[in-house]
Order: structure tokens, then C-alpha cells, then sequence
């Protein structure tokens, strides 16, 4: 399943240095400045869990990704999303974040963490 990159937080960590550190660690590029897009609250019903998770943006760094143990790294167009596998919420939140209009702000709800299938998205802000 393609995805972007992302990662945990750790201890002390912002939402921004953590954002820099794993496109560093997954890919082997450096960006800088991202810019905070949306912020996602999502369930999980089946096992109860409760992510938020920070989407970032930034200038495309010079270079091309490495290869990760995350998986196959390559750049991918928004239009494409609807042609490959990706997390059910993707296609619908990833065209708002690079949309002008501030920080989307979501609540997702899956039945299980398969991410196969949302099966709630409330779009909270921006109206």
C-alpha cells in the first residue's frame, strides 16, 4: 500500500522536527521549512486506538530518495492516487491539504486498522 512518509513522535520531539527527522531517516533527503496542512484525529472501532497525526508540506528537496526498509520510495502525482492502493483517507484528505485555505482540520473513523475503508470523515475546518 503506498502512503506518505511519517513517523512517531519522541519524547521532547515537536510535530515540525519530527517531520524533518523522518523524511530523513526513510528517504535520505533534507527538507526544510515544511508547513503544517492538516491535522487528522483518527479511530480505530475494533481495537479502540486514537491516532492524530500531523500533514506536513514542503519544497521538494534536491536529490532522489534512497532506498528504506519503509518500502519502494518514488514520487507520485496526486492524480494518480485513485490508481494505486493507498489508505482509504488519503484520496480524500491529500487533494484539501494542497488546496490555499489553512489547516484542515478532520476526524476519521475506521472499523479496523486495516485502513481498507473509512467509515466516518467529518471535515471540521476549514468550512
Amino acid at each position: 500500500m503506498w502512503n506518505g512518509i511519517g513517523g512517531k513522535l519522541q519524547p521532547g520531539e515537536d510535530p515540525f522536527t519530527t517531520c524533518i527527522r523522518e523524511v530523513r531517516e526513510e528517504t535520505g533527503l533534507t527538507i526544510t521549512g515544511p508547513v503544517l496542512r492538516a491535522l487528522l484525529v483518527i479511530s480505530v472501532k475494533s481495537t479502540g486506538d486514537l491516532w492524530t497525526i500531523f500533514v506536513f508540506t514542503a519544497a521538494s528537496p534536491a536529490g532522489e530518495p534512497v532506498a528504506s526498509d519503509e518500502g519502494e520510495l518514488a514520487w507520485v502525482d496526486v492524480g494518480q492516487l485513485n490508481s494505486l492502493p493507498v489508505p482509504a483517507d488519503l484520496p480524500v484528505i491529500l487533494p484539501r491539504v494542497f488546496e490555499d485555505g489553512g489547516v484542515v482540520v478532520a476526524r476519521l473513523e475506521y472499523e479496523t486498522e486495516d485502513a481498507a475503508s473509512v467509515s466516518r470523515v467529518e471535515i471540521l475546518g476549514p468550512s
